[in-house]
């Protein structure tokens, strides 16, 4: 009996297998669209973390996985990522994958995201982005005071440290009323830009196994530390949003708080935002405050980071550039010790244009519609998730000759253009930090390229700038060490 119940199990695992790659071949509704044979039978996990990351298929509509389809075509992306009143659900796996499903982020449903979304709203109104012009100007001066500390001691800026410090110093500040202190500590800096690069790294795993992020959060902080000392960052963040979103509950409780009306900026605004909306009371609970907190936070501070990261790259590596910023800095800013409010940058455009034309590569973020799509000669069944890259939008030679030329005038000068502008989405999932990121970028750059020449120092483009694998962003070459620059004198 023993040896027929093993048999019987051994043809279950050897026949199962087998059965559902025929099913997957020739039977599965996506077995018409194109793509590779090996992601119709396995899932993405080796397509993401054992192959290439750079998968290239002769056709715009691929089947990529046995789940998801994927569509390289720019005149689709607003098909897909579409405005209301259409439905995009959010696929689970890569809404689950940052461990904040009752965050907007990580919310499947159209319905729910967009009320949770419409309660941030005014967080990031333009009213509340001019209110925070006093952050972003004293954080922009720590950022310049720490430029010319460098500069006196004729020391190298590694600017991944001292930009991801500033960005995220930023944003902890706007949201919780407090800084994270990372402009003060250079070290620290290091450590949280590491844990940010692996967390990076590792989405791809994570979207495949998303219990590991549950088994994370059960860990002691201390088996993270000896086991992933990188991850322990992060861990520590989750843990302090909720420590602080439990104060914060049990103050109210108490009737301690201040209403958000008017933004002024005090502690907690973001947390402040949630309670004042229409959400309904289970809305505004703990764990909601918490993973909307941590998702704001980290957001806000990587891809900003980044951004400005590769914009110094690309400005001092085009003379012709340089020197319009450098003049146009001038014009902002006539006396070299006042910085211009981020009202007075808004209406420069191509101070304006600078951050936005940074390309960063990033994981798709597939959607399901609840009706039928066509794309071309392609019907594409109900609930089906698919998915777009901005890479391939922006980098598209048909929309952009010359795409990987940095060409600040393009946006400029063909406002057509807009609508191929996708770094931050587009429709119902766009980022709803958009503003706010480029209104810091901005000011930042505009302060740096008028008070300082600056040139760069043993980077390459190949090493430190270019992508060589995917991740929550692009992944750098392994030996990459970021795009480092000299300070070589103030600018008068």
């Amino acid at each position: 009996m023993a040896s027929l119940a093993l048999s019987s199990i051994l043809a279950a695992l050897i026949l199962y297998p087998l059965f559902l790659v025929i099913y997957r071949l020739y039977f599965h509704p996506l077995s018409n669209f194109p793509g590779p044979k090996l992601g119709r039978y396995h899932s993405e996990t080796r397509l993401e973390l054992m192959l290439t990351p750079k998968l290239t298929i002769a056709a715009a509509t691929k089947w990529i996985n046995p789940d998801e389809l994927h569509v390289d075509d720019p005149e689709w992306y607003e098909v897909l990522y579409a405005n209301n009143p259409t439905r995009r659900d959010k696929w689970p796996p890569a809404a689950k994958m940052a461990g904040t499903g009752e965050a907007g982020f990580g919310t499947v449903d159209h319905t729910l995201h967009g009320k949770r979304r419409a309660a941030l709203s005014p967080l990031f109104s333009s009213r509340a982005i001019a209110s925070a012009d006093g952050i972003m100007q004293e954080k922009v001066q720590i950022l310049s005071d720490t430029f010319q500390r460098k500069c006196v001691a004729k020391e190298v800026v590694e600017l991944r440290g001292v930009f991801v410090a500033f960005t995220t110093d930023t944003i902890y500040q706007y949201a919780m009323g407090e800084s994270m202190g990372l402009q003060r500590d250079e070290e620290g800096a290091r450590r949280w830009w590491a844990t940010l690069e692996t967390t990076s790294k590792m989405t791809p795993l994570v979207k495949q196994f998303p219990s590991m992020l549950a088994l994370g959060k059960a860990l002691p902080i201390k088996v993270i530390r000896w086991l992933k000392p990188e991850m322990a960052g992060l861990l520590e963040i989750h843990e302090q949003t909720y420590a602080r979103a439990k104060t914060y509950l049990l103050h109210e409780e108490k009737g301690h708080i201040e209403s958000a009306s008017g933004m002024e900026q005090g502690k907690n605004l973001l947390f402040r935002t949630i309670r004042d909306s229409s959400l309904q009371a289970d809305e505004k609970n703990i764990h909601r405050l918490a993973q909307e907190g941590f998702t704001v936070i980290v957001a806000g501070g990587e891809t900003t980071a980044r951004t400005l990261e590769l914009g110094v790259f690309y400005i001092l590596t085009n003379p012709s550039v340089l020197q319009r910023m450098q003049e146009e800095a001038i014009d902002a800013m006539p006396d070299v010790s006042r910085a211009p409010s981020i009202k007075e940058l808004e209406k420069r455009h191509y101070l304006a244009s600078q951050p936005s034309i940074i390309v960063l590569v990033g994981l798709k973020w597939p959607l399901m519609a609840h009706e039928e799509l066509r794309y071309k000669d392609w019907i594409i069944p109900p609930k089906t998730p698919v998915g777009m890259t901005p890479h391939d939008v922006l980098l598209d030679p048909k929309v952009f000759p010359a795409p990987e030329a940095f060409e600040p005038d393009r946006w400029i000068h063909s406002p057509d253009l807009d609508r191929y502008f996708v770094p931050f989405g587009k429709g119902t999932r766009m980022c709803q930090g958009m503003r706010f990121a480029l209104a810091e970028m901005n000011l930042a750059l505009v302060i740096l390229f008028r008070r300082f020449d600056m040139e760069l120092y043993e980077t390459t483009k190949e090493r430190d700038v270019d992508y060589v694998g995917d991740g929550f962003l692009g992944a750098h070459h392994p030996d990459s060490v970021g795009v480092r620059i000299k300070v070589n004198g103030a600018r008068q």
